[in-house]
């Protein structure tokens, strides 16, 4: 009995300890992800050459920190929540220790605990330095331990009872634990100056107080901070596994009655006092078959010799009915082999016993979640004799558990789809904007151009002879044509950005698609250029999109380089071929990366010096792609730039009979609308 006592309270204190251990990890892995965020949250946010007030206090709202500073490569503060605008520019570093090794240092620090003055509850501080364009700088932010995550785990850390623990700091001040939240700062030789002393000893042991109560205490590093995590338990609990949770190893006991070491004590007892001993054995026995928990003995082979009726309800069997059976039999296939290898070792001496959770199968062949505690227990000369298991039903706890991942993940899920939402509005807002700055620029200045040149019309009709008119009327005309190639553009852009533009391939002609391209031109224009192609030369696309890619390409060569411009159409292996060549002086080789995206000008060269929307190349480069091709910019030698257009050649008869089709979309862009 002794012996059973002394090994379940020893089994249970290393338990507790390994759990203490346990959690001052995660309070580490709490820390170090706290500062992570910390710094990813900075670099974003708080980079730029001036952080106002506004951004920082927005920063701050979404950690839910109710004090925060910002402070400059020297310690002296940019900004801080709430808001003193006296302290701006002051060097904090001599007032505080964990500000001062981020700065000085460059490494993340925790403070001590400290009360908040926004709210006079307890609080610490994580200073965090990173880096930026203008130098480095520290960011802090103070966090309430008590209604924090962290908080919360250490309020159910351990479910022993009595059990307290307290997150503490250097000093010895209580950061947060499973006491409810205070207001004050407590220490630990406030509340038990014996445990402080005892604390100052050792890590761990056990702790006599002058009302003879006895406790058992652990105290383990946080990893990255100043803080130790203190647990205590009651040592009336490290006992109570005698008559409840380590029945199953007293069992055993009673079971090796008969043999070995044990049997020759237990001979000897019972000659000095067998009724004793019979009164015993009752007692294991009784333990053992009236247990709540399920119980097994098996041999070292790991055969099962005896069940109690706790585990044979469990596993829905009748009485006996799994002596002599495999252990690996109870188990499910999927965990079978590593819970038997667990019992061989254990039954080979290898390690004194494992705990694991595992699925063990029914009578009727539905599984159960059991936690399985097993202990190995030695004859004479401690040689392996049996094993005792104890077997508890987990299957709801597990279920629980099972949900709140589920519910985790859809929360998680929901989380990414709304940030991708948000990612949308924005980017839908600011096209938004964009195409409302152009509308307010490029194309209310036609509008206006037009409206000037026939009020000019109107008031000077009479007066102006037949040339003036018709330059007039030219430039009226010549506004209109840019105007109308404003509105093709934004038609265009609405598809490309609703995502509905399709095209309707047909085989074309390609020498007739440059010609037609050409009487879009004013006569001024088309003097300037030269059309060159193949006979018999087709092309395979949509022909009101092939006409505006065209159109584009001309117009550009035209606007931003100089005469000649040259469209020449050649065939290859399958391929239409068009480029459009011209004689300027090319594109900026710095603005070749985005010339092909939207709203984008050369903010140098001729372009600089041009009217123009930013959206022409952008938009050849969608009706391309939604008709299966291509368009590539390069330098021509010595000067000038070259466009070239590649899409799926039609048959060389030069026929446009070839099909037209289902409405085809691009793979590589936007499915945009029905051109019409």
């Amino acid at each position: 009995m002794l012996w059973a006592q002394r090994s379940s309270e020893r089994e249970l204190r290393q338990r507790f300890e390994l759990r203490i251990a346990i959690g001052a990890d995660f309070v580490s892995r709490y820390v170090a992800d706290l500062i992570e965020r910390e710094r990813a949250q900075a670099v974003q946010f708080l980079s730029a050459a001036t952080v106002d007030e506004r951004t920082f206090a927005q920063s701050v709202a979404a950690f839910g920190y109710p004090a925060a500073v910002l402070l400059d490569g020297d310690g002296r503060l940019l900004q801080v929540v709430p808001a003193n605008p006296d302290l701006i520019g002051q060097d904090l570093t001599p007032r505080y220790s964990h500000l001062r090794t981020a700065v000085r240092e460059g490494r993340p620090a925790v403070s001590p605990v400290v009360r908040s003055a926004a709210r006079g509850v307890p609080v610490v501080g994580f200073a965090v330095p990173f880096t930026t364009p203008y130098g480095r700088r520290v960011f802090s932010g103070a966090v309430e331990v008590a209604t924090s995550p962290l908080g919360g785990y250490l309020q159910h850390a351990v479910d022993l009872p009595g059990t307290d623990i307290s997150l503490i700091d250097a000093a010895g001040t209580v950061v947060g634990g499973s006491r409810e939240a205070h207001t004050g700062l407590d220490t630990i030789a406030d509340r038990n100056p014996a445990l402080a002393a005892a604390m100052q000893q050792r890590p761990s042991g056990l702790l006599s107080l002058e009302d003879g109560r006895r406790y058992y205490y652990v105290v383990g590093p946080v990893r990255g901070s100043p803080w130790r995590l203190l647990a205590t338990v009651p040592y009336s609990v490290l006992q109570r596994p005698v008559t409840g949770a380590n029945i199953g190893t007293m069992a055993a006991a009673a079971g090796l009655l008969g043999f070995g070491g044990l049997a020759v004590v237990l001979r000897a007892r019972a000659a000095r006092n067998r009724a004793a001993l019979h009164a015993t054995e009752k007692q294991l026995r009784d333990v053992f078959e009236n247990s709540l928990v399920g119980m097994a003995i098996t041999g070292t082979d790991g055969r099962v010799s005896r069940t109690n009726a706790a585990l044979d309800r469990l596993l829905g069997r009748r009485p006996d009915d799994l002596a002599g059976r495999a252990w690996s039999e109870l188990l499910e296939p999927d965990g079978r082999e590593a819970v038997t290898e667990l019992m061989r070792r254990t039954g080979a001496g290898s390690i004194p016993g494992f705990t694991v959770t595992s699925r063990y199968l029914r009578a009727d062949g539905h599984p159960v979640w059991v936690n399985q505690t097993s202990t190995l227990l030695t004859g004479r000369e401690d040689r392996p004799d049996e094993i005792a298991t104890q077997l508890v039903d987990v299957t709801e706890q597990r279920t629980l558990q099972q949900a709140e991942q589920r519910h985790a993940e859809e929360v998680a899920a929901r989380a990414a789809a709304l940030a991708r939402a948000n990612e949308q509005l924005e980017a839908a807002n600011q096209r938004v904007a964009d195409l409302v700055a152009m509308l307010t620029h490029d194309v209310r200045q036609p509008i206006a151009m037009i409206t000037g040149y026939c009020e000019l019309l109107t008031e000077e009709w009479d007066e102006q002879d037949d040339k003036s008119r018709r330059h007039d009327l030219d430039r009226i005309a010549a506004t209109a044509a840019s105007m109308n190639g404003y509105v093709e553009e934004i038609l265009t852009l609405t598809q490309v950005d609703a995502d509905t533009l399709l095209s309707r391939p047909t085989v074309l002609n390609a020498g007739s698609a440059v010609a037609d391209a050409l009487t879009h031109l004013l006569p001024d224009q088309r003097r300037d250029v030269t059309a060159e192609a193949d006979p018999g030369l087709t092309v395979r696309c949509d022909p009101r999109q092939l006409q505006q890619i065209l159109v584009n390409l001309i117009s550009n060569g035209l606007k931003y380089g100089s005469p000649p411009v040259v469209v020449r159409a050649t065939g290859h292996a399958g391929e239409a071929c068009i480029e459009v060549l011209d004689s300027g002086e090319g594109v900026p080789e710095e603005f070749v990366p985005q010339l092909f995206d939207r709203f984008t000008r050369a903010a140098t060269g001729s372009a600089s010096a041009q009217k123009g929307t930013g959206l022409g190349l952008y938009i050849v480069r969608k009706l391309a792609h939604a008709n299966g091709g291509t368009i590539t910019y390069r330098p021509r030698n010595p000067t000038g730039a070259c466009f070239t257009l590649r899409l799926p050649a039609g048959d060389r008869d030069g026929t446009q009979a070839a099909a037209t089709g289902e409405p085809t979309r691009s793979a590589t862009g936007p499915r945009p609308r029905r051109s019409t």
